[in-house]
């Protein structure tokens, strides 16, 4: 009888594990889910600033002092990105 409670035990050790990596990879989903629309909304809004710029200038932006104005929204983006990016690494090696 105890190889057999001790062979339920591991089942049942086995299937809250599962259950609790499942619950984890939801919550990280959830959380890549955010930071893309976060990101995606970010982008609409450097593209919008990048349109505007060339419209007012006639050029692109090249220079550092081109994109202070929205320099914040785009160390926002490279973090969010940087973050999504992680993220996926990690459900990767899961």
């Amino acid at each position: 009888m105890r190889p057999l409670y001790v062979y339920y035990k591991g089942i049942k050790q086995a299937f809250q594990k599962f259950q609790n990596n499942q619950n984890s990879l939801n919550v990280v989903d959830e959380k890549i889910a955010q930071l893309k629309l976060k990101r995606q909304i970010l982008k609409e809004k450097l593209q919008i600033y990048q349109d505007e710029f060339q419209k007012m200038h006639n050029r692109k932006i090249r220079y550092h002092k081109d994109i202070i104005p929205v320099e914040q929204e785009y160390q926002q983006y490279k973090e969010i990105s940087k973050e999504i990016q992680k993220l996926e690494q990690n459900l990767l090696q899961i």
